[in-house]
């Protein structure tokens, strides 16, 4: 059941610790976990003073892990189901969580979706690659929206079963200022399933106070290798080297 859900538990406490006590939790705080597993995390969060904890688990036969504390806890609601499509049902101040690797880039689209307001989360260092150091779209996306904190980084060996790759902690905080740059890479996340030619067109229009001739011109202008091609493609099915081709000639 743990390899079919691609579950990985982080079981050291004192690293645990240390990463809860960033987050900084108070007694207003509504905290969303993803995959409690067998409930290290939970129980660390569960020892600070909050409004209210809930946990989304797949796997049913982890419930028993964290009977006690469903009992004695009446903050703490544990829902057995897909965190992802749980996590907009809820208004919720923080996001703390070890995540499956295998939905690292849905969970990250369904946070610049809701805009949630701080994220800490536990993946794999890959990822966190495409978002500070590689020229992917996440990285012109996420960083438009948050700034990024790494908090520590995590070896394989500390997990249970142990992974192959390292991981990282990583804090995700909204912006509280953005510049132009930051607005226009936010506008074209909001058309993201539009053909890019008419999403690149209407953020241009949304972000630079253009009209829609004008930025209709200014994407015109633009010489792209397979242009045409590239243009009738919905946005999020760039690749990261066209997406990238692109923000660089227009």
């Amino acid at each position: 059941m743990v390899v079919e859900l691609d579950q990985h538990f982080l079981e050291d406490k004192e690293l645990l610790e240390r990463i809860v006590k960033v987050c900084d939790i108070n007694s207003s705080d509504i905290v969303f976990e993803i995959g409690p597993g067998k409930g290290d995390l939970t129980k660390v969060i569960l020892s600070k003073e909050l409004s209210k904890l809930i946990c989304v688990e797949k796997d049913v036969n982890l419930k028993s892990f964290l009977k006690l504390e469903i009992r004695e806890n009446p903050q703490l609601e544990y829902i057995v189901g897909n965190g992802l499509e749980e996590l907009d049902k809820h208004l919720i101040t923080k996001l703390i969580a070890n995540i499956p690797y295998s939905i690292t880039e849905p969970l990250y689209s369904k946070i610049l979706d809701l805009k949630l307001p701080y994220c800490v989360l536990l993946h794999g260092n890959d990822f966190y690659k495409n978002i500070v150091e590689r020229e992917t779209k996440w990285k012109y996306f996420i960083n438009a929206f948050y700034n990024v904190e790494l908090l520590e980084e995590v070896l394989g060996s500390k997990f249970s079963p142990p992974t192959k790759v390292k991981s990282v902690f990583v804090k995700l905080t909204i912006k509280k200022l953005v510049s132009q740059v930051d607005v226009f890479y936010q506008n074209l996340w909001e058309k993201r399933k539009r053909y890019t030619k008419n999403a690149l067109i209407f953020a241009l229009v949304d972000t630079y106070d253009l009209t829609k001739s004008e930025a209709e011109e200014k994407v015109g202008n633009m010489i792209l290798n397979n242009k045409e091609e590239l243009l009738q493609k919905n946005l999020e099915n760039l690749s990261n080297s066209e997406f990238k081709e692109i923000m660089d000639k227009l």
